[in-house]
């Protein structure tokens, strides 16, 4: 909203006797009410100036028109509530300036030199009626007076109007159609009511749009105020970025047009880290994860998980979730029969019991036995032999009994605690089961706390009762001699046995699994138990905070392929918490960006719900009321609403603008860049190595006394396996069985063109681009080729071709770097399971030495978003005249001579990604700009042959964008004499984006008949990526250009 405008010129006189006579009822009203007797409602205002008086026309209930006096100097802004008082019914209303107008005055009508040069005319949208009690509100049901006086507001009256709680948990700033609500003295904020941290609350919106800031906020505000009761904040951390808050944020990392908005709010930068003592802090990790760059300034424990703690067979059939139903059902009965022999699960002692008891019918089927019994347990042979897998491969991941488990106690009794949960390759479904635990443990402590646990079978999850006073560390199935020979070593699954049901001897759990009892609740023998046996603050709130909570909490649909039981668990054990956690004070923050995979069940146990700006599909599936459906369609990024029906008076559903972090929010690139040389002092004050990334240790190759020395021999010799030795006599390509190197250059060019062609890649930029490539690939003095141009412009899939035509092993050797990419991923690293069994070491390959094995050139896209550091020795000497690859054993292996690698890097990239100069030097750089329009319109014209005027309206459209894009003149065809570089600057439509618009046009147009709608939907779909700080301003501009050539469609 433009908020003000002026008229000028031509105003009919008419006008100025109306704004006269206003003007001198305004006088007369105000001494009328500094005269009179007065009621409660006009009490409120005297001795108050008012700014202007209520003016004809009034059109409807719902608003009005008010003329600024000229008496009071302080000038209405939009967006300012305002109380009006009408004389005439004696009623008080509440408003909020929509609109401001300026109408300068002639002058004949000014007495003297300051008599102001204009007057004002706002128009004021009606909120509500009031008491002279503000909190009081009724439904305005009958026109306001002409003559009524307009007040504003103090801040105190504009929270009652809003029923804004005098203290409470600052969400962000109250906003009205996009733009922040002010007082005369500060900003409107919207504060949730500290009774609701009590409640479940839950935020979703779309990745980009504030998401995360506003949780950060929370959290902040969460841990450097004191509420009462006290909050203990849990935070599930899943990419690893809230932490950052524990640093404050860094004015070198703010764009410019946003550090006004500091500035307007008075933020001073500050971190958690200077406001919490260390000792109020925890971070905590699952054993199995290692943290990385910016994440190792920070001090984490180490955490597992104890299998005592499965107390049914359904429970350990959810940490294998990718068992058929035959196999679940052999699984729980298997559990039950263990069960009755033993005291507490084991998972090792029952893995080997399972692997070692069964015996093989006639038929092939598999039976277990009890002893001295006659019950068995009978599957199918296949059915036993992929249940057996299954458990085979959760084994390997070791989740159960490696490491201590969490202390909740004292996790419970800390201000602040973060748990780092990434997603990891074979953990990813047993994140949910894991957090349901440190859930049910929470639950557990905290009833134990209140003396309200009933169970019968001990205190977690219904298992038997561990805190009697019997020794419980031994089993039936524990005779007591050394069975250490016995571990590791699984049975063939077809060994006969002979039938007669004896259990066999089994290991011995390990001393950390050793199940001691435990003192009876009160004791004051259990660590981290107060003396006085209360487990945590009297009466303290626990908030359990999850980000990305799709992820571990995820809807049936997401995971579809996983089985009924397995959500069965997650609902039932997460419904539990949410409906009871809240009388022993546990409450759930939960945020996500995919609303439609999120479990169900979460979003319907909120009390308070923030929304930003969701997807179609996401909007359909909340359903949401109609006062929160109106807000959703227009939201902008950094707007959000929040609908919480018991917080404000006014109304169920706010609108709202975030406030801008003052602690640390960037990408973890930017992070570690700004903090390498603190995290580089921290890591060595710990006593850890001084290298950020730890360097794998390797046995040197032997020497020839030691060859006949078969103790100093390896188990397995890598090199040789992997056929090395021969390589340098090799090639890398093959073109009519010859190396590029060997063929004419016009025959490679004449190949690559045919390839290019065939992947749909068209243009004279290309063909001079190819003809670069072909020399640098004919060039054995070339050895690092980078490809630098803007994004969806053809990059990837140009090497793509190139590398499958011309090379041995295709595109076997890709690899997408980021920031948490290690000098391992591109070279090897040492297996470190291998290490921990006192094995030979294996290896694991990296990119560069794995295009070696697969005989291909290695592809590093995205290659400047690493760390320097992982461009050290190693690709420098890959890089030189003579190729030398480290490889296993610290020896250097010479590349075949038409060996390349190939960087694909992005403009955009550079500001905020750097790049090694010393490797810089040792590339040619090859750029590629956008295609032009000719180029456009031909893949278009391919797409949507029957509508030549939608092809022209892209075409313009993506060339206007061209006309504002920021990279230089080497990336863009236009002149420059069309380049409109000002303050709104986007990003270029690319060639992806005009693919991708032609095909979803057509399927638009069949679902709505109209082509202007269809082209609308198609842009507001695919070219989001023109957007770059994702402001307000650059969709505005963006859509007036939509707007624009929408006229040239039929």
């Amino acid at each position: 909203m433009n908020g003000e405008s002026v008229q000028r010129g031509g105003i009919d006189e008419q006008l100025y006797d109306l704004r006269e006579m206003m003007l001198d009822q305004l006088r007369k009203l105000k001494e009328w009410m500094n005269e009179e007797k007065h009621d409660k409602k006009r009490s409120i205002f005297v001795n108050r100036e008012p700014i202007g008086t209520v003016t004809t026309p009034i059109l409807n209930i719902g608003f009005c028109n008010a003329l600024k006096s000229r008496d009071n100097t302080l000038r209405p802004r939009v967006n300012e509530i305002v109380l009006i008082y009408d004389k005439k019914h004696d009623e008080i209303y509440s408003g909020i300036i929509e609109e401001l107008k300026v109408i300068p005055r002639k002058k004949s009508e000014r007495k003297s030199p300051d008599d102001p040069e204009s007057d004002f005319i706002f128009g004021i949208r009606l909120l509500s009626k009031h008491e002279s009690n503000l909190a009081i509100r009724k439904n305005i049901d009958t026109l306001i007076s002409e003559d009524s006086f307009v007040f504003t507001a103090t801040p105190r009256e504009i929270e009652i109007i809003y029923g804004i709680p005098k203290k409470g948990l600052k969400l962000g700033v109250c906003s009205y159609n996009g733009d922040m609500i002010q007082t005369q003295e500060d900003f409107l904020y919207y504060k949730l009511d500290p009774d609701l941290l009590k409640t479940h609350m839950y935020i979703g919106g779309l990745t980009g749009q504030g998401k995360t800031i506003l949780l950060k906020n929370i959290i902040y505000q969460l841990a450097k105020r004191q509420f009462v009761p006290p909050v203990n904040s849990i935070v599930f951390d899943l990419q690893g970025d809230l932490v950052q808050m524990m640093k404050p944020m860094l004015e070198e990392i703010i764009p410019e047009k946003f550090k006004h908005g500091y500035e307007e709010m008075d933020l001073e930068y500050e971190g958690l880290e200077s406001l919490l003592p260390e000792d109020e802090v925890m971070f905590l990790k699952p054993y199995y994860v290692k943290v990385k760059g910016f994440l190792r300034m920070f001090k984490w424990r180490n955490f597992g998980f104890r299998s005592y703690h499965v107390t049914s067979g359904e429970e350990l059939a959810n940490f294998v979730p990718y068992l058929t139903d035959k196999g679940r059902t052999t699984l729980v009965a298997l559990f039950s029969m263990f069960m009755e022999r033993v005291e507490s699960f084991h998972f090792e002692t029952f893995y080997q019991w399972v692997l070692n008891n069964r015996n093989i019918t006639k038929k092939g089927n598999y039976q277990w036995f009890l002893p001295n019994s006659n019950e068995f347990v009978e599957a199918a042979g296949s059915t036993g032999d992929a249940m057996i897998r299954e458990l085979s491969k959760f084994r390997k991941l070791q989740v159960f009994d490696t490491v201590e488990e969490i202390n909740t106690v004292e996790m419970l009794k800390k201000k602040l605690v973060f748990i780092y949960f990434p997603n990891i390759e074979g953990y990813s479904v047993l994140r949910s089961i894991f957090l349901m635990g440190i859930l049910k443990d929470i639950y557990e402590k905290k009833v134990l706390e209140l003396g309200d646990l009933r169970l019968d079978n001990g205190v977690h999850g219904g298992r038997k009762d561990q805190e009697s006073d019997t020794d419980t560390g031994s089993t039936d199935l524990e005779d007591g001699n050394n069975h250490d020979d016995m571990k590791g070593k699984d049975q063939e699954i077809d060994s006969p046995r002979d039938g007669n049901g004896n259990i066999p001897d089994v290991p011995e759990p390990p001393a950390i699994m050793s199940r001691e009892p435990r003192p009876a609740t009160g004791s004051n023998d259990d660590e981290g138990m107060d003396a006085d046996g209360i487990l945590m603050e009297e009466g303290m709130n626990n908030l359990i905070i999850i980000d990305e909570a799709h992820e571990l909490l995820p809807s049936r649909s997401r995971i579809s392929h996983l089985s009924k039981d397995f959500f069965k668990f997650i609902e039932k054990e997460f419904n539990k918490i949410a409906k009871e956690g809240r009388k022993y004070g546990i409450s759930l923050l939960v945020a996500t960006q995919l609303v439609s995979d999120l479990n169900a069940v979460v979003e319907q146990n909120a009390q308070t719900k923030i929304y930003f700006e969701l997807s179609p599909r996401d909007v359909k599936r909340i359903k949401p009321d109609k006062e929160v459906k109106n807000f959703l369609g227009n939201l902008k990024r950094g707007q959000a609403i929040v609908y919480s029906r018991d917080n404000l008076a006014i109304t169920k559903a706010t609108e709202i603008r975030i406030i801008p972090p003052v602690f640390l929010h960037c990408d973890p690139a930017t992070a570690f860049h700004f903090f390498k040389d603190k995290i580089r002092e921290v890591v060595k004050e710990r006593g850890e190595l001084v290298e950020l990334t730890p360097r794998a240790v390797v046995k040197p190759p032997l020497t020839k006394k030691d060859k006949d020395d078969t103790s100093k021999k390896p188990a397995i010799d890598f090199l040789d396996e992997l056929g090395l030795d021969k390589l340098v006599s090799s090639r890398i390509t093959n073109l009519h069985n010859k190396s590029v190197l060997d063929v004419d250059i016009n025959l490679v060019l004449s190949t690559l063109e045919k390839e290019l062609r065939k992947v749909g890649l068209h243009g004279k930029h290309l063909h001079e681009l190819l003809e670069n490539f072909v020399v640098a690939l004919h060039s054995e003095e070339t050895i690092g080729i980078k490809l630098l141009g803007p994004s969806g412009e053809g990059k990837s899939q140009f090497a793509f071709a190139v590398v499958n035509s011309l090379c041995i092993g295709g595109t076997k050797a890709f690899y997408a770097v980021s920031e948490s990419t290690m000098e391992e991923d591109l070279f090897f690293g040492v297996n470190p399971k291998a290490l921990a069994d006192k094995d030979q070491p294996t290896y694991n390959l990296g990119v560069v030495c794995q295009s070696l094995v697969h005989r291909t050139f290695p592809i590093l896209d995205e290659a400047n978003r690493a760390p320097e550091r992982i461009y050290g020795g190693k690709a420098l000497t890959a890089l030189a005249g003579d190729r030398k690859i480290m490889m296993p054993g610290n020896q250097l292996i010479q590349a075949p001579k038409d060996w390349k690698i190939i960087f694909i890097m992005n403009p955009v990239d550079l500001g905020t990604f750097s790049f090694p100069s010393a490797l810089e030097n040792r590339l040619m750089t090859l750029e590629i700009p956008y295609a032009n329009d000719d180029v456009a319109r031909l893949v278009l014209s391919k797409i949507l042959p029957d509508h030549p005027n939608v092809v022209e309206s892209f075409v313009t459209l993506r060339r206007k964008t061209m006309q504002v894009c920021p990279l230089g003149k080497q990336y863009h065809y236009i002149p420059e004499s069309e380049r409109k570089l000002g303050e709104i600057q986007l990003n270029a439509i690319s060639m992806r984006v005009v693919d991708r618009f032609g095909h979803q046009f057509l399927k638009y147009l069949s679902l709505l008949k109209d082509k202007k709608k269809a082209f609308k939907r198609a842009v507001d779909a695919n070219c989001y990526s023109v957007f770059i700080n994702q402001i307000p301003e650059e969709r505005e501009y963006f859509n007036s250009l939509v707007n624009a050539v929408l006229e040239g469609i039929g």
